[in-house]
């Protein structure tokens, strides 16, 4: 995947598998997030491609490439976390 640097970082780290860009704002926002050994909380710092991030101390890279799965669903097949019609 190609990265155009400097990204904001909520980019940067969604771009990494850590989560969606609003739940990669809310990691920045409690402080979890370290770019090069500082705890950045501030929304929209901006990272380049020398940078070193860190999510809870576990170091965050962009994946190389970006996985696709395709579900042929047969007949009667529920996809869903909530079912209403779900018999008990």
């Amino acid at each position: 995947m190609k990265i155009e640097y400097p990204i904001r970082l909520q980019s940067y780290l969604s771009k990494c598998g850590v989560g969606s860009r609003r739940g990669c704002e809310t990691l920045i926002t409690e402080g979890r997030v370290m770019v090069n050994n500082k705890i950045v909380m501030e929304l929209g710092t901006k990272v380049n491609e020398n940078d070193i991030v860190y999510v809870d101390d576990v170091l965050a890279e962009p994946e190389e490439r970006s996985y696709y799965f395709a579900l042929n669903k047969p007949r009667g097949f529920v996809c869903t976390n909530y079912d209403p019609n779900e018999k008990a």
